[in-house]
């Protein structure tokens, strides 16, 4: 018995894991089998990296499924690999986040921006309110002094 498999397009592939596809043979009597999906170190962080892996051309067998999802765990730190070694050496970052507060509010901002989409043109349009807010405080106040 065979069963063709194939990485299914995900944001993460070229990033995570490469696509690739293979075909698994199963022995007699087997209903299980393994396969590896070569993965991509890198040093963003993701939260919840998964990617599904499609399954097709069942010879000699049936399949209970099209597909497997596949969930990494990723090696990275949050929210990024700069502070790898220290958040290692203390997880409670206690001892060393004096004097770094600010850069790594900055990382988890950069963090934020990549991660979320259409966070530029929310940030922009909430600062475009912001600036209709107080101009029009600003002419109230200029008619009520009038």
């Amino acid at each position: 018995s065979s069963v063709d498999w194939a990485t299914k397009k995900s944001p993460y592939e070229g990033k995570k894991f490469n696509a690739c596809n293979g075909t698994l043979m199963f022995p007699p009597g087997a209903r299980v089998q393994e396969f590896n999906i070569p993965l991509l170190d890198d040093n963003d962080f993701g939260s919840a990296l998964q990617f599904r892996v499609g399954l097709a051309n069942p010879i000699g067998c049936t399949l209970g499924a099209t597909y497997a999802d596949v969930m990494m765990q990723d090696n990275d730190v949050f929210p990024t690999n700069r502070y790898k070694e220290r958040v290692e050496q203390d997880r409670t970052t206690e001892s060393w986040q004096a004097g770094e507060s600010w850069n790594m509010f900055k990382e988890w901002a950069k963090f934020i921006f990549r991660h979320t989409p259409g966070s530029k043109k929310v940030l922009v349009a909430d600062q475009v309110d912001n600036l209709i807010f107080i101009s029009d405080v600003v002419v109230m106040r200029l008619l009520v002094n009038v």
